[in-house]
Formats: structure tokens, sequence, C-alpha cells
């Protein structure tokens, strides 16, 4: 919180002194009357992007979870679906935008879409470092005790692997929030990312900082939404909440 409020007077400090023009920066204050006197738009507007993020994060998370899982399950699929995965990563995840216009058309599923691809990433990696850093010694344990293998699975890989998988979706969750706001900026129609891009063209600047102020409110509430889960399912392997929050 202290950080914050350093942030806030450093950014008042700047425009008082003339560095940056208002129509560039605007002061707080404005932003802060923004935020009141547009809430029914920017309530609107978020309620667009949050769903769009919350699609494309589920589908990244279930799907990631279940390629990790092939991988980590066969030697064969680790070495047909891993590439594919890394060369899949090395696309700019921009310039398949257009793609996805033409087979989802403009709207929410084709910015879901895009969150889901920028968002998969990460929670495929984490995932299959979790289920490959296993304590071989516990495999072993397992097998010694007749345990079959959807058993291991379920008692030994999984459990140890959730604070890796845990990492990914909340790397994903704020991937997904970046995936679907870049989606609604280059085509989108509605949203906060389609907000920021007409109030900037309108030069409405104080309703353009107000729309990224609500984006980041959004992106916050949804990561530490993931953190609070993550404690409540998995209490042995975090600590607290961050102080200050």
């Amino acid at each position: 919180m202290t950080g914050f409020i350093l942030l806030v007077l450093c950014w008042e400090l700047i425009v008082i002194s003339g560095a940056v023009p208002e129509t560039a920066l605007p002061r707080p204050m404005d932003v802060l009357q923004a935020l009141v006197e547009y809430r029914a738009s920017l309530w609107d507007h978020g309620l667009t992007t949050f769903s769009e993020i919350i699609l494309g994060f589920a589908l990244s998370a279930v799907s990631g979870f279940l390629i990790a899982l092939l991988i980590a399950s066969s030697m064969v699929l680790n070495r047909i679906l891993y590439p594919v995965v890394i060369v899949a990563q090395a696309v700019p995840k921009v310039a398949l935008i257009p793609v996805i216009l033409i087979w989802f058309g403009f709207g929410r599923a084709s910015n879901a879409v895009i969150a889901l691809l920028i968002s998969v990433f990460p929670v495929i990696v984490n995932t299959l470092y979790g289920l490959q850093s296993v304590d071989q010694r516990l495999i072993d344990l397992g097998r010694a005790m007749s345990g079959r293998r959807f058993m291991i699975f379920r008692k030994i890989r999984l459990p140890a692997a959730m604070p890796s998988v845990f990492t990914g979706l909340k790397l994903g969750m704020s991937f997904a929030t970046v995936g679907a706001v870049a989606g609604e900026i280059f085509a989108g129609s509605e949203g906060l990312g389609y907000l920021v891009s007409s109030a900037a063209g309108a030069l409405n600047t104080p309703l353009a900082y107000a729309a990224i102020v609500a984006i980041s409110a959004i992106g916050l509430l949804l990561y530490y939404l993931m953190l609070w889960l993550e404690r409540r399912l998995l209490p042995w392997a975090v600590g607290d909440l961050p102080s200050g929050m």
C-alpha cells in the first residue's frame, strides 16, 4: 500500500511539474473523477472483459493440464507433443488475431480464444515440471506396495505436483487478462480494452486511464482469488498472503 501511495504522489508531481502534458498523463484526481463519472460504462465493459478472461483461463487450465498429463505419461507422446507446444508458443499471438477473427468472428469468443492461446503455455510447462519432478523414491515405494498406475498418480504424483500446477495457473490467469484485453484493443467492440482504445482515440485520457485502472483491479482480484484458492487447497505448500494487501 505504501508503494502505491508513493506511486500516486510521484504521478501527481510529474504532472504538476509540466514534464508531461496532461493530454498524455492526466492528474490522479482526474482519473478518479472519470472512474466515478463513467462508472456505469466501466462496469458494463468490465463485466465483458471479466467473462472473456474467465472463459479463456478455464479453457487454458483444462487443456493445459490435459496436454501436460499426456506429455508426462508417455515418452512417445513427449517426443510428439512437446515440440509442437514449443513451436506454437514461438508464434507471436498478435499475428494470429486476423486468423482467429476469421474463425470466430468479432466478439467475446475471439477474445477468449486469444486469452486461451496466451495463457495455456505456462499452465503446460509448470504442470509438466511438477509431474516430472516427483521424488522417484516415493513412486518406487508406491509400486512396492502394489500400487497401480492410477493410484500412484492420484496419491503421489498429483499431490506432489500441485504447487507447480498452481504456479502455472496463477501465471495463466495473469496472461489470460493480457490476452483478453489485447483482443479487445485490436478487434473488439466492447470490453475495457476497447474502451481504452476508443477513449485514447478521442483524447479522453482520463477515461483511458480509468479503464486501465479497472483492468488492473480485475487482474489483481483474479490473481488473489487464485492465491486464496491455493491456500485453501494446499495450506502446507504456501505461506500467508503478502502483507499490506
